[in-house]
């Protein structure tokens, strides 16, 4: 029989019997940026208890869409304007006689 060496028959147990060693634990984090307007109607539904196994981060903008479009094309004129492609003669193809 081959050694095992370290490893215990109830460290094996763990593995065969997956169901019942270790008892799962589900956590679930979540971070959303979410328009103030939705922020506001879904914490009607919000739950009034704290669950220890869910974290919610919720950052708020207001006017999402038009903060967004607004700093998307500012961000946008701050690029350069790109060069117009230059006509670059073809590279020359005669082989110097010798």
């Amino acid at each position: 029989m081959e050694s095992l060496g370290d490893v215990q028959i109830a460290h094996l147990e763990r593995f065969i019997n997956t169901t019942d060693h270790p008892k799962a634990t589900k956590r679930f984090r979540c971070v959303a940026v979410v328009c103030k307007s939705l922020v506001d109607s879904e914490l009607k539904h919000a739950p009034s208890a704290a669950v220890p196994e869910y974290t919610v981060v919720v950052i708020s903008v207001p006017e999402l869409k038009q903060t967004y479009s607004a700093v998307f094309d500012a961000a946008r004129k701050a690029l350069p304007k790109a060069l117009p492609p230059t006509s670059t003669p073809a590279p020359s193809r005669e082989v110097a006689e010798e």
